[in-house]
């Protein structure tokens, strides 16, 4: 007796009016970023702080990915489609996992560098003022 192993369904069913409303929020976000940072240059930084020109803009980044995942990767939380949510989450964590790894190499590769005068570094680091006599 043969067993037929059956397909996953696919969850996938892009749609042309799916497609074009995630190019048409991608545009909005992509020019409302646009035009706050031009509106922020041309005000001479007087518009808003910078801290919050980065939060908008960071906002704006967030919900970038999410339209791009939701209508261009066609990503859900459905149950059925619930593997390439997981695989996608995967990869960010390894991905963030890479970035973090190498930004502590490198700060501790920086710390750890002998300085062109030793004596002098460890004089300035340590408070220690030598008077000549």
């Amino acid at each position: 007796m043969k067993k037929h192993i059956q397909p996953l369904p696919d969850h996938r069913k892009p749609t042309i009016t799916a497609y074009i409303t995630g190019f048409v929020l991608s545009l909005t976000l992509s020019g409302a970023a646009f035009a706050l940072v031009w509106a922020y240059h041309i005000s001479d930084n007087e518009l808003m702080s910078r801290g919050l020109l980065l939060a908008i803009l960071t906002l704006f980044a967030i919900a970038q990915i999410v339209v791009q995942a939701t209508y261009f990767l066609h990503m859900s939380a459905e149950r059925r489609a619930r593997m390439t949510l997981v695989s996608a989450a995967f990869t960010l964590v390894v991905i963030f996992a890479i970035i973090v790894g190498s930004m502590w190499i490198m700060y501790n590769l920086d710390y750890n560098m002998i300085p062109e005068d030793p004596t002098q570094y460890i004089q300035n680091e340590e408070n220690i003022h030598v008077t000549s006599q």
